[in-house]
């Protein structure tokens, strides 16, 4: 990393840890990218930044007002075993885990319908998609490190099907050829926004829902219709082109990534561009 990289990021994780978890302003996305550029190069800092925000003995318990980074606590857990410091995760800590998960399951969905119920005092509406995303790759996340552990996971896994047979079922729009961001907003066929394409990072979209996917991102979202534009150039944009990688969209994944990695990689005073353009930093501008 960089001398001015560096320092960049160093100072938005010093503002994160000087802060309370609960009185962040990071999006959920930013923090977990910045979980990853620590883990590959600051991975004492990576420690830090994990167990301020991710600590299963810390978060046994939600709190209140809810916090989207609470929903993904098996996502963070995933970045953070690539870390050198990470001696595994202890069967108390993966208990504490898997319990909140069940905490927040009965109080984000009381009648499992599949669908998060999140308050609006702190979460707008257009937010539910990214956050049910989030919340399915982390159930995913926690149902593989229960299983790797060798508990069962056949409730956590009918919990997963649901989640995604709902997401597919409710805000899915074949109109539009990709979701909606609320299900309420069945009608508006806006295809621009980044978080209509996250459901590709967590694998919720079949084969052919994801080609019409690709179709839709194409031809109408900046990276392709005005490539100058900076407005996708974003967390959650870089989780997008991972999930262009799951479906073997290869092509697509690299034009994003040459979109990205053009307008990062000489602004090193962003933090988050540092952070985006280290996550490509073995390759070269294209």
């Amino acid at each position: 990393m960089n001398s001015v990289k560096q320092k960049v990021i160093l100072n938005r994780v010093e503002a994160a840890l000087a802060t309370p978890a609960q009185e962040s302003s990071f999006s959920v996305y930013e923090l977990l990218i910045l979980l990853r550029a620590l883990t590959d190069h600051q991975p004492a800092l990576a420690e830090q930044l994990f167990l301020h925000f991710w600590s299963p003995s810390a978060n046994a318990t939600p709190a209140h007002p809810l916090q989207a980074y609470q929903l993904c606590q098996g996502i963070a857990i995933g970045e953070y075993s690539r870390n050198q410091r990470f001696q595994g995760l202890s069967s108390a800590d993966l208990g504490q885990a898997l319990q909140l998960r069940q905490r927040l399951q009965t109080l984000l969905d009381p009648e499992t319908s599949g669908v998060l119920i999140l308050s609006e005092e702190n979460i707008s509406q257009n937010e539910l998609l990214g956050l049910q995303t989030l919340w399915i790759q982390n159930v995913e996340n926690l149902s593989a490190l229960a299983a790797a552990a060798g508990l069962d996971t056949e409730e956590i896994s009918l919990q997963l099907e649901m989640l995604i047979h709902e997401t597919n079922h409710q805000f899915w729009s074949v109109d539009s050829g990709t979701y909606l961001l609320h299900p309420s907003n069945r009608g508006q066929n806006t295809s621009s926004w980044p978080l209509q394409y996250l459901p590709l990072w967590a694998k919720i979209p079949d084969q052919d829902q994801a080609e019409d996917m690709l179709i839709q991102l194409r031809t109408t979202t900046p990276p392709w219709t005005k490539p100058e534009d900076t407005s996708w150039v974003s967390a959650t944009t870089l989780l997008i082109y991972e999930g262009l990688q799951h479906y073997e969209m290869h092509k697509a994944a690299q034009e994003l990534k040459s979109y990205l990695y053009r307008h990062c990689y000489n602004k090193q005073d962003n933090w988050l561009h540092a952070c985006i353009s280290l996550a490509f930093a073995s390759s070269s501008p294209t």
